[in-house]
Protein backbone atom coordinates (compact mmCIF):
# COMPACT_ATOMS: atom_id res chain seq x y z
CA UNK A 1 0.00 0.00 0.00
CA UNK A 2 2.89 2.35 0.68
CA UNK A 3 3.88 2.23 -2.93
CA UNK A 4 0.53 2.80 -4.01
CA UNK A 5 0.14 5.67 -1.96
CA UNK A 6 3.65 7.16 -3.24
CA UNK A 7 2.27 7.13 -6.48
CA UNK A 8 -1.50 8.52 -5.96
CA UNK A 9 0.28 11.24 -4.40
CA UNK A 10 2.39 11.82 -6.90
CA UNK A 11 -0.43 11.41 -9.57
CA UNK A 12 -2.19 14.09 -7.77
CA UNK A 13 0.65 16.81 -7.43
CA UNK A 14 1.67 16.29 -11.09
CA UNK A 15 -1.73 16.87 -12.42
CA UNK A 16 -1.91 19.88 -9.86
CA UNK A 17 -4.52 19.21 -7.40
CA UNK A 18 -4.96 21.32 -4.71
CA UNK A 19 -3.69 20.32 -1.49
CA UNK A 20 -6.71 19.91 0.68
CA UNK A 21 -7.75 17.73 -2.45
CA UNK A 22 -4.62 15.56 -2.35
CA UNK A 23 -5.43 14.83 1.50
CA UNK A 24 -9.09 13.73 1.14
CA UNK A 25 -8.39 11.50 -1.68
CA UNK A 26 -5.50 10.09 0.40
CA UNK A 27 -7.64 9.63 3.12
CA UNK A 28 -10.85 8.23 1.24
CA UNK A 29 -8.01 5.23 -0.57
CA UNK A 30 -6.74 4.77 3.24
CA UNK A 31 -10.62 4.13 4.77
CA UNK A 32 -10.91 1.76 0.95
CA UNK A 33 -8.01 -0.11 2.20
CA UNK A 34 -8.68 -0.37 5.77
CA UNK A 35 -12.13 -1.94 4.57
CA UNK A 36 -10.98 -4.53 2.46
CA UNK A 37 -8.24 -5.57 4.57
CA UNK A 38 -5.26 -5.31 1.43
CA UNK A 39 -4.39 -2.98 -1.48
CA UNK A 40 -6.90 -1.36 -3.65
CA UNK A 41 -5.23 -2.34 -6.94
CA UNK A 42 -6.55 -6.20 -6.43
CA UNK A 43 -10.10 -5.19 -6.23
CA UNK A 44 -13.08 -5.93 -8.84
CA UNK A 45 -15.93 -3.74 -9.70
CA UNK A 46 -18.18 -6.09 -7.95
CA UNK A 47 -16.01 -4.94 -4.64
CA UNK A 48 -16.02 -1.14 -5.88
CA UNK A 49 -20.29 -1.77 -5.89
CA UNK A 50 -20.22 -3.88 -2.53
CA UNK A 51 -17.93 -0.85 -1.20
CA UNK A 52 -20.09 2.22 -1.97
CA UNK A 53 -23.33 0.46 -1.19
CA UNK A 54 -21.61 -0.04 2.32
CA UNK A 55 -21.05 3.72 2.45
CA UNK A 56 -24.94 4.72 1.96
CA UNK A 57 -26.61 1.78 3.55
CA UNK A 58 -24.38 0.78 6.15
CA UNK A 59 -22.61 4.02 7.19
CA UNK A 60 -24.74 6.44 6.27
CA UNK A 61 -21.92 8.67 5.30
CA UNK A 62 -22.59 12.29 4.47
CA UNK A 63 -23.21 13.26 0.10
CA UNK A 64 -20.30 15.25 0.34
CA UNK A 65 -18.43 12.57 1.75
CA UNK A 66 -19.65 9.61 -0.76
CA UNK A 67 -19.02 11.85 -3.41
CA UNK A 68 -15.28 12.48 -2.81
CA UNK A 69 -14.97 8.79 -1.87
CA UNK A 70 -16.32 8.45 -5.81
CA UNK A 71 -13.91 10.85 -7.00
CA UNK A 72 -11.09 9.54 -5.24
CA UNK A 73 -11.88 6.12 -6.65
CA UNK A 74 -12.06 7.32 -10.42
CA UNK A 75 -8.97 9.15 -10.18
CA UNK A 76 -7.49 6.27 -8.63
CA UNK A 77 -8.58 3.95 -11.10
CA UNK A 78 -8.91 6.06 -14.30
CA UNK A 79 -5.25 7.38 -13.86
CA UNK A 80 -2.79 6.01 -10.76
CA UNK A 81 -4.19 2.02 -11.80
CA UNK A 82 -4.49 2.59 -15.24
CA UNK A 83 -7.52 1.01 -15.37
CA UNK A 84 -10.50 2.77 -17.27
CA UNK A 85 -12.91 -0.52 -17.48
CA UNK A 86 -13.72 0.18 -13.62
CA UNK A 87 -14.42 3.75 -14.07
CA UNK A 88 -18.54 3.16 -15.75
CA UNK A 89 -19.11 0.95 -12.04
CA UNK A 90 -18.48 4.13 -10.16
CA UNK A 91 -20.94 6.85 -11.59
CA UNK A 92 -20.92 10.37 -10.38
CA UNK A 93 -24.30 10.63 -7.54
CA UNK A 94 -26.93 12.55 -8.73
CA UNK A 95 -26.78 16.13 -6.82
CA UNK A 96 -29.60 17.92 -5.08
CA UNK A 97 -29.40 21.58 -5.11
CA UNK A 98 -30.74 23.49 -1.79
CA UNK A 99 -30.98 26.91 -1.92
CA UNK A 100 -27.98 28.51 0.56
CA UNK A 101 -28.70 30.06 3.92
CA UNK A 102 -28.48 33.69 3.84
CA UNK A 103 -28.36 35.92 6.78
CA UNK A 104 -30.38 39.33 7.06
CA UNK A 105 -28.38 42.28 7.53
CA UNK A 106 -29.68 42.89 11.10
CA UNK A 107 -28.88 39.06 11.76
CA UNK A 108 -24.91 39.70 10.27
CA UNK A 109 -24.76 42.84 12.52
CA UNK A 110 -25.78 40.50 15.91
CA UNK A 111 -23.40 37.65 14.64
CA UNK A 112 -20.46 40.35 14.60
CA UNK A 113 -21.00 42.16 17.64
CA UNK A 114 -21.44 38.90 19.33
CA UNK A 115 -17.38 37.80 18.22
CA UNK A 116 -15.28 37.80 21.54
CA UNK A 117 -12.18 39.20 20.22
CA UNK A 118 -10.78 41.82 17.52
CA UNK A 119 -9.24 39.02 15.78
CA UNK A 120 -12.04 36.88 15.08
CA UNK A 121 -14.30 40.07 14.23
CA UNK A 122 -12.27 40.89 11.87
CA UNK A 123 -11.96 37.57 10.18
CA UNK A 124 -15.65 37.91 10.23
CA UNK A 125 -16.12 41.47 8.75
CA UNK A 126 -13.70 40.17 5.74
CA UNK A 127 -15.60 37.37 5.01
CA UNK A 128 -18.42 39.43 4.75
CA UNK A 129 -16.91 42.39 3.04
CA UNK A 130 -15.27 40.16 0.35
CA UNK A 131 -17.20 37.33 -0.09
CA UNK A 132 -13.99 34.95 0.16
CA UNK A 133 -13.97 31.38 1.57
CA UNK A 134 -12.80 30.52 4.75
CA UNK A 135 -9.53 29.59 2.65
CA UNK A 136 -9.02 32.26 1.27
CA UNK A 137 -9.38 34.74 3.70
CA UNK A 138 -7.22 32.91 6.08
CA UNK A 139 -3.62 32.58 3.80
CA UNK A 140 -4.21 35.98 2.99
CA UNK A 141 -0.72 38.21 3.44
CA UNK A 142 0.13 41.19 4.52
CA UNK A 143 0.82 42.00 0.55
CA UNK A 144 -2.75 41.34 -0.20
CA UNK A 145 -4.16 44.54 1.12
CA UNK A 146 -3.87 47.11 -1.36
CA UNK A 147 -5.10 50.44 0.17
CA UNK A 148 -3.71 52.67 -2.52
CA UNK A 149 -6.09 50.91 -5.36
CA UNK A 150 -8.36 49.72 -2.46
CA UNK A 151 -8.77 46.45 -3.26
CA UNK A 152 -7.48 42.75 -1.91
CA UNK A 153 -5.75 40.09 -4.15
CA UNK A 154 -6.55 36.75 -4.03
CA UNK A 155 -3.72 34.12 -4.83
CA UNK A 156 -4.57 30.86 -5.88
CA UNK A 157 -8.05 30.61 -5.17
CA UNK A 158 -10.23 27.79 -6.11
CA UNK A 159 -8.78 26.16 -9.23
CA UNK A 160 -5.39 28.10 -8.49
CA UNK A 161 -6.88 30.99 -9.80
CA UNK A 162 -6.54 34.85 -8.94
CA UNK A 163 -8.67 37.34 -8.25
CA UNK A 164 -9.25 40.79 -7.06
CA UNK A 165 -12.13 42.04 -4.65
CA UNK A 166 -12.65 45.56 -3.49
CA UNK A 167 -11.60 46.95 -0.18
CA UNK A 168 -14.48 48.32 1.60
CA UNK A 169 -12.84 51.07 3.84
CA UNK A 170 -14.84 50.14 7.08
CA UNK A 171 -12.91 46.79 6.83
CA UNK A 172 -9.80 48.78 5.71
CA UNK A 173 -10.01 50.31 9.26
CA UNK A 174 -10.59 47.31 11.00
CA UNK A 175 -7.63 45.50 9.64
CA UNK A 176 -5.63 48.72 10.77
CA UNK A 177 -6.58 48.57 13.90
CA UNK A 178 -5.86 44.83 14.16
CA UNK A 179 -3.00 45.35 12.58
CA UNK A 180 -1.91 47.48 15.38
CA UNK A 181 -2.07 45.06 17.69
CA UNK A 182 -1.14 41.33 16.27
CA UNK A 183 1.83 41.66 13.97
CA UNK A 184 3.10 38.81 11.22
CA UNK A 185 5.72 39.45 9.13
CA UNK A 186 4.06 37.61 6.11
CA UNK A 187 0.41 36.14 6.97
CA UNK A 188 -2.33 38.46 8.15
CA UNK A 189 -4.09 36.41 10.84
CA UNK A 190 -1.81 34.13 12.97
CA UNK A 191 -2.91 32.25 16.05
CA UNK A 192 -0.95 31.63 19.04
CA UNK A 193 2.70 31.25 16.44
CA UNK A 194 3.45 34.83 14.56
CA UNK A 195 4.45 32.48 12.01
CA UNK A 196 1.81 30.01 10.82
CA UNK A 197 -1.38 30.93 9.15
CA UNK A 198 -4.78 30.94 11.57
CA UNK A 199 -6.24 27.75 10.74
CA UNK A 200 -10.51 27.39 9.71
CA UNK A 201 -11.33 25.52 12.90
CA UNK A 202 -10.62 28.05 14.90
CA UNK A 203 -12.75 30.45 12.90
CA UNK A 204 -15.08 27.96 12.54
CA UNK A 205 -15.03 27.31 16.07
CA UNK A 206 -15.67 31.30 16.91
CA UNK A 207 -18.70 30.96 14.62
CA UNK A 208 -20.32 29.08 16.61
CA UNK A 209 -20.41 30.76 19.55
CA UNK A 210 -21.03 33.82 18.29
CA UNK A 211 -24.28 32.34 16.94
CA UNK A 212 -25.25 31.28 20.47
CA UNK A 213 -24.87 34.67 21.78
CA UNK A 214 -26.42 36.35 18.92
CA UNK A 215 -29.58 33.57 19.45
CA UNK A 216 -29.80 33.27 15.88
CA UNK A 217 -31.20 30.30 14.66
CA UNK A 218 -29.98 29.70 11.38
CA UNK A 219 -26.63 28.36 10.44
CA UNK A 220 -24.28 31.04 10.68
CA UNK A 221 -20.65 29.75 9.34
CA UNK A 222 -17.78 31.54 7.16
CA UNK A 223 -19.39 30.04 4.24
CA UNK A 224 -23.18 31.72 4.80
CA UNK A 225 -20.89 34.97 5.38
CA UNK A 226 -20.38 34.77 1.58
CA UNK A 227 -23.92 33.56 0.50
CA UNK A 228 -24.84 36.62 2.35
CA UNK A 229 -22.40 38.95 0.83
CA UNK A 230 -23.32 37.49 -2.47
CA UNK A 231 -27.21 37.63 -2.26
CA UNK A 232 -27.16 41.65 -0.38
CA UNK A 233 -24.95 42.46 -3.43
CA UNK A 234 -27.44 41.11 -5.83
CA UNK A 235 -30.28 42.98 -3.33
CA UNK A 236 -28.83 46.16 -3.85
CA UNK A 237 -28.73 45.72 -7.78
CA UNK A 238 -25.59 44.28 -8.59
CA UNK A 239 -24.94 42.75 -11.73
CA UNK A 240 -24.77 38.51 -11.57
CA UNK A 241 -21.86 38.37 -13.72
CA UNK A 242 -19.94 40.83 -11.30
CA UNK A 243 -20.89 38.64 -8.32
CA UNK A 244 -19.54 36.18 -10.25
CA UNK A 245 -16.47 37.83 -10.85
CA UNK A 246 -16.44 38.60 -7.19
CA UNK A 247 -16.83 34.83 -5.43
CA UNK A 248 -14.52 33.62 -8.23
CA UNK A 249 -16.92 30.94 -9.86
CA UNK A 250 -15.97 29.46 -13.42
CA UNK A 251 -19.80 29.00 -14.31
CA UNK A 252 -22.23 31.89 -13.88
CA UNK A 253 -25.08 28.87 -13.31
CA UNK A 254 -23.39 28.82 -9.96
CA UNK A 255 -23.57 32.13 -8.73
CA UNK A 256 -27.41 31.67 -10.51
CA UNK A 257 -29.08 30.58 -7.06
CA UNK A 258 -28.31 33.32 -5.34
CA UNK A 259 -31.58 34.51 -7.49
CA UNK A 260 -33.75 31.75 -5.44
CA UNK A 261 -33.12 33.92 -2.11
CA UNK A 262 -32.76 37.65 -3.23
CA UNK A 263 -35.42 38.84 -1.58
CA UNK A 264 -35.86 42.59 -2.27
CA UNK A 265 -36.15 41.39 -6.19
CA UNK A 266 -39.31 39.12 -5.35
CA UNK A 267 -40.81 42.00 -3.16
CA UNK A 268 -40.72 43.76 -6.61
CA UNK A 269 -42.58 41.25 -8.62
CA UNK A 270 -46.49 42.47 -8.68
CA UNK A 271 -48.87 39.66 -8.83
CA UNK A 272 -51.36 39.51 -11.58
CA UNK A 273 -54.23 38.70 -9.20
CA UNK A 274 -53.36 42.55 -8.25
CA UNK A 275 -54.12 43.89 -11.46
CA UNK A 276 -57.90 42.03 -12.43
CA UNK A 277 -60.89 44.45 -11.74
CA UNK A 278 -64.08 43.73 -10.92
CA UNK A 279 -64.14 40.78 -8.24
CA UNK A 280 -66.44 41.03 -5.62
CA UNK A 281 -64.81 42.86 -2.20
CA UNK A 282 -64.70 40.97 1.39
CA UNK A 283 -68.16 41.21 2.43
CA UNK A 284 -69.65 42.23 -0.75
CA UNK A 285 -73.63 41.74 -1.55
CA UNK A 286 -73.17 38.06 -3.02
CA UNK A 287 -70.52 37.06 -0.73
CA UNK A 288 -73.63 37.73 2.12
CA UNK A 289 -76.25 35.74 0.03
CA UNK A 290 -73.84 33.01 -0.58
CA UNK A 291 -73.25 32.69 3.21
CA UNK A 292 -76.67 33.24 3.96
CA UNK A 293 -77.79 30.47 1.81
CA UNK A 294 -75.46 27.80 3.48
CA UNK A 295 -75.67 29.43 7.24
CA UNK A 296 -78.65 27.37 9.28
CA UNK A 297 -80.85 29.12 11.74
CA UNK A 298 -78.66 27.39 14.67
CA UNK A 299 -75.32 29.68 13.98
CA UNK A 300 -73.57 26.93 12.38
CA UNK A 301 -72.58 26.35 8.85
CA UNK A 302 -74.57 23.43 6.73
CA UNK A 303 -72.50 20.43 5.33
CA UNK A 304 -73.65 19.09 2.08
CA UNK A 305 -72.92 15.37 3.32
CA UNK A 306 -73.99 13.84 0.35
CA UNK A 307 -71.44 15.92 -1.94
CA UNK A 308 -68.34 15.36 0.20
CA UNK A 309 -66.26 12.58 0.21
CA UNK A 310 -65.32 10.36 2.92
CA UNK A 311 -62.19 12.02 4.06
CA UNK A 312 -61.10 8.69 6.11
CA UNK A 313 -61.43 6.68 2.61
CA UNK A 314 -59.89 9.61 0.89
CA UNK A 315 -56.67 9.34 2.93
CA UNK A 316 -57.04 5.51 2.98
CA UNK A 317 -56.87 5.72 -1.01
CA UNK A 318 -53.95 7.82 -0.96
CA UNK A 319 -51.76 5.51 1.57
CA UNK A 320 -52.99 2.28 -0.37
CA UNK A 321 -51.46 4.13 -3.57
CA UNK A 322 -48.42 4.81 -2.20
CA UNK A 323 -45.49 1.85 -3.11
CA UNK A 324 -43.92 2.19 -0.28
CA UNK A 325 -43.88 -0.30 2.54
CA UNK A 326 -41.43 0.86 5.58
CA UNK A 327 -42.28 0.23 8.94
CA UNK A 328 -41.96 2.94 11.65
CA UNK A 329 -39.45 2.43 14.34
CA UNK A 330 -41.17 1.86 17.48
CA UNK A 331 -38.44 3.59 19.05
CA UNK A 332 -38.62 7.13 17.16
CA UNK A 333 -40.46 9.36 19.23
CA UNK A 334 -42.10 6.99 21.34
CA UNK A 335 -43.76 5.01 18.43
CA UNK A 336 -45.07 8.53 16.84
CA UNK A 337 -43.19 9.29 13.23
CA UNK A 338 -40.97 12.32 14.01
CA UNK A 339 -38.43 14.70 11.66
CA UNK A 340 -35.12 15.12 13.36
CA UNK A 341 -36.97 13.89 17.14
CA UNK A 342 -40.00 15.96 17.19
CA UNK A 343 -43.65 14.60 16.80
CA UNK A 344 -45.28 15.41 12.97
CA UNK A 345 -49.02 15.69 12.29
CA UNK A 346 -49.56 12.40 9.76
CA UNK A 347 -53.15 14.73 8.73
CA UNK A 348 -51.04 17.78 7.01
CA UNK A 349 -48.97 14.57 5.07
CA UNK A 350 -52.16 12.57 4.48
CA UNK A 351 -54.08 15.73 2.95
CA UNK A 352 -51.43 16.67 0.47
CA UNK A 353 -51.02 13.05 -0.91
CA UNK A 354 -55.17 13.20 -0.96
CA UNK A 355 -54.68 16.01 -3.07
CA UNK A 356 -52.35 14.29 -5.69
CA UNK A 357 -48.98 15.97 -4.62
CA UNK A 358 -46.16 13.22 -4.88
CA UNK A 359 -43.19 12.33 -2.37
CA UNK A 360 -40.97 14.78 -3.84
CA UNK A 361 -43.26 17.62 -3.55
CA UNK A 362 -43.91 16.56 0.08
CA UNK A 363 -40.10 16.92 0.50
CA UNK A 364 -39.64 19.61 -0.63
CA UNK A 365 -42.98 21.28 1.37
CA UNK A 366 -41.03 19.65 4.68
CA UNK A 367 -37.14 20.63 3.83
CA UNK A 368 -35.99 19.00 7.01
CA UNK A 369 -37.92 15.97 6.59
CA UNK A 370 -35.70 12.72 5.16
CA UNK A 371 -37.23 10.35 2.44
CA UNK A 372 -37.39 7.38 5.30
CA UNK A 373 -39.10 10.10 7.80
CA UNK A 374 -41.89 10.62 5.08
CA UNK A 375 -42.40 6.70 4.49
CA UNK A 376 -42.46 5.81 8.23
CA UNK A 377 -45.10 8.40 8.06
CA UNK A 378 -47.31 6.43 5.56
CA UNK A 379 -47.03 3.18 7.19
CA UNK A 380 -47.87 4.93 10.93
CA UNK A 381 -50.84 6.53 9.40
CA UNK A 382 -51.68 3.40 7.48
CA UNK A 383 -51.60 1.38 10.71
CA UNK A 384 -54.05 3.96 12.17
CA UNK A 385 -56.33 3.98 9.89
CA UNK A 386 -56.73 0.38 9.87
CA UNK A 387 -56.77 0.33 14.02
CA UNK A 388 -58.15 3.65 14.48
CA UNK A 389 -57.31 3.81 18.30
CA UNK A 390 -56.70 7.56 18.73
CA UNK A 391 -56.15 10.95 16.80
CA UNK A 392 -53.28 10.43 14.62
Amino acid sequence: MNSLRWKLEADLKIRNYAEQTQTAYLARIAQVTDHFGHCPSTLSIEDVRQYLRHLLVERQVSRSAFAQTVSALRFLFGFTLSRPEVIPAIPYPRTSRRDPVVLSKSEVVRLLNSMRTLRDRTVAMLLYATGLRISEALTLRQRDIDPERMVVTVRHGKGDRDRQVPLSPVLLDRLRAYRSTHRSPSWLFVGRDPRRALTPPTIQRAFRVARKRAGIAKRATPQVMRHSFATHLLDAGTDLRMIQVLLGHRSLGTTQVYLHVATERLRTVRSPLDDLEGIIPLGGSQDGQRNARHEPRGGHPARCEASMPDRRSVRRRAVANFNDRIAVDPNRCGGRPCIRGMPIRVTDVLDLLAAGATRDEILDDYPDLEAEDIEAVLRFARDRLDHPTGAA
